[in-house]
């Protein structure tokens, strides 16, 4: 019947519009998760990045003073050493130098 076939078509409809709502929400919400993640995104690598790679050269001045403080008292405790002595720690230490640049090299061959 007539009567039947309209309210099936009505019942249609209202579930398609519930269905365009779920869906336009959904979108919605979808768009505001990507805006929300590209600020996220631009802040991570405007701000948090550059922070990051401040900090990791401010360590590596640190290390690098330190090493070279530590490398003239080395030298200052050689130069206080008898030749004889100085001379085997000097050796000592350039062929460790050179086991290790051969090693490197082997590495990178």
């Amino acid at each position: 019947s007539v009567k039947t076939m309209t309210e099936r078509i009505a019942k249609l409809v209202a579930r398609l519009e519930s269905v365009e709502q779920r869906v336009a929400l959904a979108e919605a919400q979808y768009v505001h998760a990507q805006e929300v993640s590209v600020v996220d995104t631009w802040k991570f690598v405007t701000l948090h990045v550059p922070a990051v790679i401040s900090e990791l050269k401010a360590n590596e001045a640190a290390r690098e003073e330190e090493l070279k403080r530590t490398q003239w008292r080395v030298l200052e405790a050689l130069s206080k050493l008898p030749e004889h002595v100085a001379n085997a720690a000097e050796g000592a230490a350039m062929a460790v130098a050179r086991h290790k640049g051969a090693t490197w090299l082997e590495t990178m061959l």
